[in-house]
C-alpha cells in the first residue's frame, strides 16, 4: 500500500475509522430494533402505521398528476431514442 502513496498512519486511520463506523452502524440496527419491538398492542398499531406512512412516502408523487389531459396525449407522441 506504501507504493500507490498511502502511508502507515493513512491506512491505520482509514482501517479505524471504517472500523468505528461498522460498529455505529450496528448499535444503530440494535438500538432500532430494541426500540421498536412490540411489547404492547399500542407499539404493535405504531409499527403498522409507520409502516404503511412509508410507503405513501416512497411512492412519490406521480409526474404527470398536475398536466392537463392535452398535455398528456402530446407527451405520447415524443419517443426518448427519437435521436438515435
Amino acid at each position: 500500500m506504501v507504493d500507490l502513496g498511502f502511508s502507515v498512519r493513512e491506512i491505520v486511520l482509514s482501517l479505524t475509522f471504517t472500523i468505528f463506523m461498522l460498529i455505529l452502524q450496528f448499535v444503530f440496527i440494535f438500538i432500532g430494533m430494541a426500540a421498536f419491538s412490540p411489547t404492547t398492542t399500542f407499539s404493535s398499531v405504531i409499527n403498522s402505521i409507520l409502516a404503511v406512512g412509508s410507503s405513501f412516502g416512497a411512492r412519490g408523487k406521480d409526474k404527470n398528476e398536475d398536466k392537463k389531459p392535452e398535455e398528456i396525449k402530446d407527451m405520447g407522441n415524443q419517443s426518448e431514442l427519437s435521436a438515435v
